[in-house]
């Protein structure tokens, strides 16, 4: 959804309530989850995942579903290859 008063995205957001994915455009914590969730099993299956199955998977459009992967994105989760994105590579304390 577009969020249009920015203070109350900020409200939500630091409430938890609400992630912004870019673009003015925000989704509820729960979907956020969902959608990550979604795509962690994918790529661990398959290695990759690539926007349009991304999409597929959750049931939205490309303009959401682009704003979702750009997130995760981001957020260091994905990083992008070509046309698909592959799970970043968690790093390994050692002490």
């Amino acid at each position: 959804m577009k969020v249009e008063d920015a203070a109350l995205g900020r409200y939500l957001e630091d409430q938890g309530r609400l992630v912004r994915v870019g673009d003015g455009l925000a989704v509820s914590a729960a979907s956020y989850e969902q959608a990550r969730a979604a795509l962690v099993a994918e790529c661990e299956a398959v290695g990759r995942i690539t926007l349009a199955r991304f999409r597929d998977l959750l049931g939205v459009g490309r303009k959401d579903g682009t704003a979702a992967a750009r997130a995760f994105d981001a957020d260091g989760l994905t990083r992008r290859v070509g046309d698909e994105r592959v799970l970043r590579r968690r790093r390994t304390i050692v002490s």
